[in-house]
């Protein structure tokens, strides 16, 4: 992450690489002083600084759009199967399609479509 955006000026760095430098910043004082820091969740960035769909914190896993805000139906426990195969790709998908206008006959049944609780696609054996 650090790397990728090392040649840019810090003025066009995204809020979520700005939001994970920051605690990583504070984590290495706390380590210089010999602080050990627990239970701190970076964010977690998508190569183009926005935020990456799967977001963890405390004690669950949830998916978020490309600003970081959570989508409130898509909520599961950290160490759980779920979490392990969090990609939250169905989530993102509705979110888009919601905000297309003219939308096909296919987008609006779409819209209709139920995603598993992680945010992704439902497995064939649930349809």
């Amino acid at each position: 992450d650090m790397n990728i955006h090392k040649g840019l000026d810090s003025s066009l760095r995204s809020e979520c690489w700005h939001k994970r430098n920051d605690l990583k910043q504070v984590i290495k004082k706390h380590e210089q002083a010999n602080i050990t820091v627990i239970g701190v969740d970076l964010p977690r960035c998508d190569m183009d600084g926005s935020y990456a769909p799967v977001q963890c914190m405390r004690e669950s896993c949830y998916c978020v759009d490309k600003n970081g805000d959570a989508y409130e139906d898509y909520k599961v426990p950290r160490n759980s199967k779920e979490a392990d195969d969090m990609n939250c790709r169905c989530a993102r998908d509705q979110d888009l399609i919601s905000q297309i206008k003219e939308k096909s006959e296919v987008m609006k049944a779409f819209e209709n479509y139920k995603c598993a609780a992680n945010g992704n696609y439902q497995t064939k054996d649930i349809l």
